[in-house]
């Protein structure tokens, strides 16, 4: 997810420097206190996942955890000692030795266990959560860091399904080469994945390691795979329709994700491919599938740029975007939104309680349910209005204050004037 501009992102990247290194007191994944919740079979005591034609998600993601976002964790390098915007760089200046300490501690702490109890109280189903590529593969040359991501990644997915039966979206939010220019694709600067058959190989390479973490998983139906995040071959139209070129990019990424989903049909053909509409629209990317294909589309709907939009009118715009949203015969999840607008934030809680059922309601009446972002939230920069980024993308401190609440509280007197549409 990419909060800030491509404008303001490539400034500061441009700008980092390196200062000492502190000393770090470093978690390991050996540590007594880890939990391992992978032991024996699962017991199910949870409704299986039937696939996206019925599910309704309630959900958050757990991003910046394993993958880095400098905009979402503004301290984790500066803590560590380098004024760096990314993990690409940081590990490339500092060496994976030292950079590898800072990330294990990381991965270690920023979720656990805990925070999937607390998500639960509000009745969350389902948790989206983004990786490098990194995490499952070893690629020659890349300077994002190979650890022990999936046994922390296992530990809370493993307790999440086991313990709250929560349906997980596994995303590789990068590819290697870079698969949109930004950190979150690989790092700054970085777009050579598309027209690159070496980082498509290596890109099945990490499919085929996803699905193995699946299979292997105490519940493989409680997972949905999600092979790409936001690809871009044309980054100045980042955001926009114009994100992909057409026919070329279209045509490359749809050549990647059929071989995705060949994969996970030979291989866990209970298991659902979901496809990030890449801002051209679920609509636009129908076509190039069947009805009968265990696809489910995932769009991203921020307010926070470019639509001009003040925070008090988001409960009568919602309603209207999300029905117009899904494809005949597919289903759409939202997984990403927020609540911070482009003007006029107000920090009131009913305005912020506004601004979340009415987003959420529209998302379970028309589409299958969303995923907030981001369960945590440490950017501080102001924002127009009341607060700071902090007050509007925080989902633990959202709950925390009585904004976000179980489904069952939420108003859900929105969107009733909006019709189903029908085609």
């Amino acid at each position: 997810m990419a909060v800030f501009t491509v404008a303001f992102l490539t400034a500061l990247a441009a700008s980092a420097s390196v200062k000492a290194l502190p000393t770090l007191d470093v978690r390991h994944n050996d540590q007594k206190d880890h939990k391992d919740w992978n032991k024996g079979k699962d017991t199910k005591n949870y409704t299986e996942f039937e696939g996206w034609n019925t599910f309704k998600g309630y959900g958050s993601n757990l991003g910046t955890w394993l993958e880095i976002e400098v905009t979402n964790t503004p301290n984790i390098f500066l803590d560590a000692g380098y004024n760096v915007t990314d993990e690409w760089t940081f590990c490339r200046e500092a060496g994976f030795e030292y950079c590898g300490q800072v990330l294990e501690n990381h991965y270690a702490t920023y979720y656990t266990t805990a925070d999937i109890d607390k998500i639960a109280t509000v009745g969350v189903n389902v948790i989206r959560i983004p990786t490098t590529y990194a995490a499952w593969i070893e690629v020659p040359g890349s300077f994002l860091y190979r650890g022990n991501q999936l046994k922390y990644l296992r530990n809370v997915t493993d307790y999440a399904i086991k313990t709250y039966g929560i349906h997980v979206i596994l995303d590789l939010h990068s590819l290697p080469g870079g698969v949109n220019g930004l950190e979150i694709g690989e790092a700054f600067g970085n777009q050579d994945w598309f027209f690159n058959q070496t980082n498509f190989d290596y890109s099945l390479q990490a499919v085929d390691a996803v699905i193995e973490f699946v299979k292997s998983s105490v519940a493989p139906e409680q997972f949905t795979i999600a092979p790409i995040n936001e690809p871009s071959d044309n980054l100045a139209g980042f955001g926009s329709p114009d994100i992909v070129t057409e026919p070329a990019g279209v045509d490359w990424v749809l050549k990647y994700l059929r071989a995705a989903y060949a994969k996970i049909q030979a291989r866990c053909p209970s298991i659902w491919l979901m496809q990030n509409d890449s801002f051209k629209g679920s609509r636009f990317w129908a076509p190039y599938w069947n009805t009968t294909d265990k696809i489910v589309f995932d769009q991203h709907l921020y307010f926070f740029a470019g639509d001009g939009v003040y925070g008090n009118l988001i409960p009568g715009i919602t309603c209207g975007q999300a029905a117009a949203i899904k494809p005949p015969g597919f289903n759409v999840f939202i997984g990403e939104f927020s609540l911070q607008s482009q003007y006029n934030n107000s920090l009131l809680v009913s305005r912020r309680q506004e601004v979340y059922d009415s987003q959420v309601v529209s998302f379970q009446k028309f589409l299958s349910g969303g995923a907030f972002w981001n369960t945590k939230f440490q950017g501080m920069m102001r924002v127009n209005g009341e607060g700071t980024q902090n007050d509007y993308w925080n989902f633990e401190l959202l709950i925390d204050e009585g904004v976000v609440r179980p489904l069952s509280q939420v108003n859900m007197s929105y969107c009733l004037d909006t019709p189903v549409p029908t085609s």
